[in-house]
């Protein structure tokens, strides 16, 4: 949603920062003035005792432009939105216990903690460590959130990442992103936590008409000191998405990526594209052992699935051939080929000993009587099919053999043949055949 802007006059220095220390700790200066509650951005700077304080928006945004200090913490509760463009340091915790907290400044805490009923939302810089129970979401319509101490998304919390466009900015045309940066600086994903892209009814600078294409991604999540554990469930926009769509994660060391996927590989044809009917068996192969959205994969299936989610229609089909087994059956049929054409040489040999004139075999007899004979072997073949890539294959060798003379009705020999093939198949993979 859109940061709230002051009509109030520029800060100047001589306004002091107002003390909490006067107020109830279970509210601050500003809550006192209940008509101020109305909503309303503020200049001033605000000095929280040891004790802490709370900010009770009533419903409404309260826009603090000032700094924020003191050793103590606070409270957010009320139910509406308040944001904090100025640097603010406290020494105490800050607690998002219901309604929205948007860092646009800088916020340094002892800790950030986010109740179920909070949502923590901004385009600044949070050094405290960060745990989530309700909902983190960058940006104020998209944006990037930056962390600079480790984050942890709690059982049940939720990461809503605005998508506008592939973008990395902030507004219109971009799409949020939560950076955690230092060594330190670890992203931890709990059991039971929920990703949910947002791609409509985004609030705030959006076009909300962006569709993003097949094989599109966004790296919604960079943290320095490394990501670790894995989303149960990814929301699906199935309202912004190409039909026969769906969104996946891929989860790096350090990075997760959301990108754009077909529903079902075996189906193809929802995302209108052709698929031949051995794309489609290799597709239903995938689909039985793909895992649930938004999940982690272990290291097996992340390296057979992260390449083929980044395919675009364009490659996903030609992709699904080279999954498949078609180069065995291929280099099947150059093999079982081969064996006809040594076969022949063999024919052919017998044939030249009969004194037939059409054999092509050379032969030489030696004193012994024996005869000795050589044969070539050479083929080329081109299949095509429309079920299937198809594949060119091409073969050389070579027959050897010496054959004797029992009687004038029986004829004893023995060959030795080598030959190797080469096949290429129509969907990039190569073998041989010896």
């Amino acid at each position: 949603m859109p940061v709230a802007q002051s009509s109030a006059p520029a800060p100047r220095s001589a306004l002091p920062p107002t003390p909490l220390s006067a107020i109830r700790p279970a509210r601050c200066s500003c809550r006192a003035a209940r008509s101020a509650l109305a909503g309303f951005a503020s200049p001033r700077g605000i000095t929280l005792g040891a004790a802490g304080g709370v900010i009770d928006t009533g419903g409404n945004t309260v826009v603090l432009q000032g700094s924020l200090s003191g050793p103590g913490g606070l409270t957010e509760t009320g139910g509406g939105v308040l944001a904090l463009n100025g640097a603010s340091s406290l020494g105490g915790a800050v607690a998002v216990a219901q309604g929205q907290l948007s860092v646009n400044g800088t916020l340094s805490a002892a800790a950030v903690n986010v109740g179920p009923l909070g949502i923590l939302r901004g385009i600044g810089s949070i050094a405290a460590p960060t745990a989530v129970a309700g909902t983190l979401a960058p940006g104020n319509s998209p944006g990037t959130l930056t962390f600079a101490a480790a984050v942890t998304q709690q059982a049940g919390s939720v990461l809503a990442v605005d998508i506008d466009g592939p973008g990395t900015g902030t507004g219109a045309g971009n799409f949020s992103r939560v950076l955690v940066q230092g060594a330190g600086g670890t992203y931890t994903i709990q059991p039971g936590a929920v990703l949910t892209p947002v791609l409509r009814g985004i609030s705030g600078f959006a076009t909300n008409g962006y569709t993003p294409p097949l094989g599109q991604t966004f790296l919604v999540v960079q943290a320095d000191g490394g990501v670790s554990g894995g989303f149960s469930t990814l929301t699906q926009p199935s309202d912004a998405l190409p039909a026969g769509a769906r969104m996946d994660a891929m989860y790096g060391a350090s990075t997760i990526t959301l990108v754009v996927t077909p529903s079902s590989y075996a189906g193809l044809a929802a995302l209108g594209l052709a698929e031949t009917p051995n794309q489609s068996a290799v597709g239903a192969a995938l689909d039985s052992m793909r895992p649930a959205a938004g999940t982690a994969m272990p290291a097996g299936l992340a390296g057979l699935f992260n390449p083929l989610y980044l395919q675009g229609g364009g490659t996903l089909g030609v992709t699904l051939d080279e999954l498949a087994p078609t180069i065995y059956g291929d280099a099947l049929m150059t093999g079982l080929g081969m064996r006809r054409l040594a076969d022949g040489a063999v024919f052919d040999a017998l044939d030249s000993a009969r004194g037939s004139e059409s054999a092509s075999a050379m032969s030489a007899t030696l004193s012994t009587g024996a005869t000795v004979w050589l044969g070539g072997l050479g083929q080329f073949n081109n299949v095509a099919s429309d079920a299937a890539p198809g594949y060119r294959s091409s073969v050389a060798g070579t027959v050897a053999g010496v054959d004797v003379r029992i009687d004038p009705s029986l004829v004893v020999g023995s060959n030795s043949k080598f030959a190797f093939g080469a096949v290429f198949s129509r969907c990039g993979s190569v073998g041989g055949v010896s």
